[in-house]
């Protein structure tokens, strides 16, 4: 790897890149609560907040605050903050290799250079005996044992190396699927009076968000609203509030159906 190149890895793995991406990244994510985001609200909240507030609203829609988690800005951010976290994680695991890799290199060796802490077992016993107290006192210790005539390995947590880079990598995969999420999802309001049809499609929704990789993958799908309750009480008696009867048919055939209301949903 030429100067450029150790230079731009080094600016990836920097830690104190980190600090500062995830520090934006939480400004800007409080900053998007107090913003009223247009794809988290009904169109008739946002239009009124935006009548409301003229000047602020044309503002925010020009840095493109009014949809900030879908933003250049903010998707740059997470978007370097990715590409950090994987230099870091390329890193650590290099590093948690090359342990792993050491730690066979030395067995091979006819002495240890040093301990970080030892301990002194002084005996008049047999040679077979002191090997046995040594073993003694280091599974006393929480070390493995491995013995190679007069030679005894004592090893402790040896995969423990390997614990920060595959907590790197969950973060990568966090990462990944939270990006899927907010570019693959769909969510949406479909309005429907008593004993009225609507098909899934875009047209039909009142207020919809979709994702830039839906790509208007509607199933197109019925759904009826067979009838609907002011107050119901469910099968247990206990009061509900509104609820209504779904009807769910596709290619004319009824696929199924339920009665929805607040926390239990079809």
């Amino acid at each position: 790897m030429d100067l450029t190149g150790k230079k731009i890895a080094a600016f990836f793995r920097s830690k104190k890149l980190a600090v500062i991406l995830i520090f934006l990244i939480i400004v800007l994510s409080i900053t998007g609560t107090h913003i009223p985001q247009k794809s988290q609200l009904k169109q008739e909240i946002y239009s009124n907040w935006k009548n409301n507030h003229p000047q602020q609203a044309e503002i925010f829609e020009k840095i493109g605050f009014t949809n900030l988690f879908s933003s250049v800005i903010f998707l740059s951010i997470a978007f370097f903050l990715f590409i950090n976290t994987l230099f870091c994680t390329h890193t650590m695991l290099s590093g948690a290799f090359r342990k792993l890799k050491h730690d066979q290199e030395y067995k091979k060796k006819n002495y240890i250079v040093g301990l970080e802490y030892n301990a002194a077992i002084k005996t008049a016993k047999e040679n077979v005996n002191v090997l046995s107290d040594i073993e003694s006192v280091l599974k006393v210790r929480g070390y493995s044992i491995s013995q190679q005539e007069n030679c005894i390995v004592g090893q402790k947590n040896r995969f423990g190396v390997l614990g920060t880079p595959l907590f790197h990598i969950s973060i990568i995969f966090i990462m990944l699927a939270v990006v899927y999420g907010n570019t693959g999802r769909m969510e949406g309001d479909m309005r429907l009076i008593e004993g009225q049809t609507l098909s899934e499609d875009h047209g039909n929704y009142i207020f919809i968000n979709e994702g830039p990789f839906f790509n208007e993958r509607h199933q197109r799908f019925e759904i009826t609203l067979e009838k609907f309750y002011a107050n119901y009480n469910d099968e247990t008696g206990t009061p509900r509030g509104n609820a209504g009867r779904l009807e769910i048919t596709e290619n004319e055939q009824l696929k199924k159906t339920d009665i929805v209301y607040s926390n239990h949903l079809m």
